[in-house]
């Protein structure tokens, strides 16, 4: 019997693609704007440390759901008004 190795790590697969929010690793020292957490390591613009860009983003992805939720309600409200004005031009 032969056996495959399959050389693909999942974590590696995983791995974020940095910049991620206002962070990204690197060899500066920071201080996190949000938390205040001071002397971090990351990129030279870094200005949030890892665990507070990802609650940035997560909060900024679910905002952002919202805002799309709202705009396709009055978007359908629209069409729908658009609708009964074709029906009274005929």
């Amino acid at each position: 019997m032969t056996e495959y190795i399959v050389k693909c790590d999942a974590f590696d697969h995983r791995q974020p693609k940095f910049p991620v929010g206002g962070y990204a690793p690197g060899g500066y020292v920071f201080t996190c704007r949000l938390c205040n957490e001071k002397n971090l390591i990351g990129a030279k613009r870094s200005y949030q440390c890892f665990p507070c860009a990802i609650e940035t983003l997560v909060y900024n992805l679910s905002k952002t759901k919202q805002e799309l939720a709202s705009i396709t309600i009055e978007h359908n409200e629209l069409k729908n008004a658009i609708d009964v004005l074709k029906k009274y031009e005929k």
